[in-house]
Parts: C-alpha cells; structure tokens; sequence
C-alpha cells in the first residue's frame, strides 16, 4: 500500500489508534508493576 495515496484523516484515525493501544499497554504495564510493588 502506497502511504502517499491514503487521505490525511484515514492516517490520522490510524495513527490515532496505535496511539491509544500503545498507552493501553504502557497503563497496562504500570498497573501491573505498581501491584507486583504494592505486594511486596
């Protein structure tokens, strides 16, 4: 797929997307560090 032929806001909703999924996984992952911690 040619990135030069996608329309600018069908790449923003994308970017947008992977945006969110990467902080999901980073709340995630703080989440989890900060019980393990709060169990120790």
């Amino acid at each position: 797929m040619d990135m030069a032929c996608v329309p600018v806001p069908v790449l923003g909703k994308l970017a947008e997307k992977l945006v969110l999924k990467r902080d999901e996984r980073e709340a995630d992952l703080w989440m989890q560090n900060t019980k393990e911690h709060l169990e120790t």
